[in-house]
């Protein structure tokens, strides 16, 4: 039943109550928990209760009856620790009238507080929630990615938090929306030590083109314009290009800019005829989160684009504009991106800065 679950469950758990006096021999049912905790990641807790006990030649024996006082009348406790202990967890023997008893075994068995460090192991990606992050491609080929580690982390709780592909029930991938915008967050270095077959198999590509394309700001295209306008982002830095117009065909014409930022502040302007050779491209950072909307203007040649009257696009006079486009980038900043952090160094300050997770009090992660 638990192979079943869904590739996110963080922990497969099994609590055994027992009597501590299995009809059925060792070596027949231990191998059952033995492969469930090798293959399947699945931990166990043994509860054994006893009615009473006795010291006998300096050692606890367990009983299950009244009667019951010899060695050979007592419960398996040598056979119930060897089957916690290939199950990767506790065996606990309580006392029938004693109360509940489990809460610091379960905590300790199930892990609840740990979080591993680095993943520094092999292991094979699953898909996760249905997303066009994993379109075109299926699930035996995600699962047959052979990745070499990755860093485990929990996925924010908000709503709208996209698992597209899981690492051992830790997100390898997780996208949300953010403004107008998604953010992506890959828990895996791409300079193929860890990723090498995520970069290098078909099935590897696809996805990463998928994800490129999940983030890519979609360009909004004025209608009506004979000019094209795409954008080529880089973190902080926008390249606008700007299709449809050959400055030799209309020698009396030249394309202007402005960009507004998402602040409202002074737009910025430019005069693509003194900027590039092509007259058909230029550059501006984007710091802040939000929307740019950028304008793109086909003017008269001699219009002066740096007239101190001319602020934005509604100073310029329609008289002086042939033609226009306009376009739109959405800068999405989280705190999950930090270009001068290394990851294999510093990543984990940085996951636990942004964790909702608090410490135990008297104990803190490290």
């Amino acid at each position: 039943m638990l192979k079943t679950c869904p590739a996110d469950v963080v922990r497969k758990h099994i609590v055994l109550m027992s009597d501590g006096g299995p009809g059925d021999y060792f070596e027949d049912y231990s191998p059952i928990i033995e492969n469930a905790h090798n293959t399947e990641d699945v931990t166990l807790t043994v509860m054994s209760y006893y009615e009473h006990k006795t010291v006998i030649d300096g050692e606890t024996y367990y009983f299950n009856g009244p009667t019951y006082n010899t060695p050979s009348s007592a419960m398996h406790k040598a056979e119930m620790d060897a089957l916690a202990g290939l199950g990767g967890g506790s065996s606990v023997f309580a006392d029938r009238k004693s109360a509940y008893v489990l809460d610091e075994y379960l905590a300790k068995d199930l892990k609840i507080e740990e979080l591993e460090e680095v993943g520094m192991h092999e292991f094979h990606p699953q898909a996760g929630t249905p997303s066009p992050v994993t379109d075109g491609v299926t699930g035996a080929e995600l699962s047959s990615l052979l990745l070499q580690g990755f860093f485990p982390s929990r996925a924010k709780m908000e709503e709208g938090v996209e698992q597209p592909i899981m690492a051992n029930a830790s997100p390898l991938y997780a996208q949300w929306k953010f403004g107008a915008g998604k953010v992506g967050s890959i828990m895996i270095d791409l300079e193929g030590v860890w990723s090498a077959e995520l970069l290098e198999s078909a099935a590897g590509k696809k996805i990463l083109s998928n994800i490129v394309s999940e983030l890519f700001m979609r360009v909004e295209q004025a209608q009506s314009s004979s000019m094209e306008i795409t954008l080529a982002e880089d973190n902080f830095r926008t390249q606008v290009n700007v299709y449809g117009y050959n400055s030799k065909k209309e020698p009396s014409s030249k394309l202007v800019a402005f960009v507004v930022a998402p602040d409202g502040g002074a737009a910025k302007k430019f005069d693509l005829s003194q900027l590039s050779t092509t007259r058909n491209r230029f550059e501006f950072e984007n710091q802040t989160p939000g929307t740019y909307t950028i304008y793109v203007l086909k003017v008269n040649k001699n219009f002066d684009m740096g007239a101190e009257n001319i602020k934005s696009v509604s100073d310029v006079p329609e008289s002086q504009i042939i033609d226009q486009a306009i376009a739109r980038r959405t800068f999405s900043y989280s705190k999950e991106y930090d270009g001068t952090a290394n990851a294999y160094k510093t990543g984990q300050e940085l996951l636990l800065s942004l964790s909702t997770r608090t410490a135990a009090e008297g104990e803190e992660y490290g």
